[in-house]
């Protein structure tokens, strides 16, 4: 995988964070973990996306554990960040560990049905053509 592709996918990450938490905290319901993986979905999503419009481009396991490190070591980043700046968790030697854990399989549990769904709509829009 391209090194763009990845500093995408990790901006993307740090973005929906960012948007997820100030929604939940402007609106008071709190629970801003949520935001992580909000972050964490669009992230790998975007991550699969730019992926797949490279030619010749597969969804190996080396992929996926490209994107999942990627995305667990920007929401160790993000949360460090959100924790020292705003207190973001009550239990951050716990949560953040679990967070980065959670970053890292996202892309080996849902990056596939994306993917298959960008082939068959590929393979569509061939036989069409």
């Amino acid at each position: 995988m391209k090194a763009t592709n990845l500093a995408i996918s990790a901006a993307v990450l740090v973005a929906g964070v960012a948007i997820t938490c100030t929604i939940l905290r402007v609106c008071n319901l709190g629970h801003e973990g949520v935001a992580s993986v909000v972050g964490a979905i669009l992230g790998c999503e975007v991550a699969v996306v730019l992926h797949h419009r490279q030619p010749g481009s597969t969804l190996s396991m080396k992929v996926k554990a490209q994107v999942g490190a990627v995305l667990a070591i920007t929401s160790l980043a993000v949360s460090a960040v959100l924790q020292l700046a705003a207190h973001w968790e009550e239990y951050p030697e716990v949560v953040m560990p679990i967070t980065a854990v959670g970053c890292f399989v996202f892309p080996f549990v849902i990056c596939g049905t994306m993917w298959n769904a960008m082939e068959k709509a590929k393979k569509a829009r061939d036989d069409k053509a």
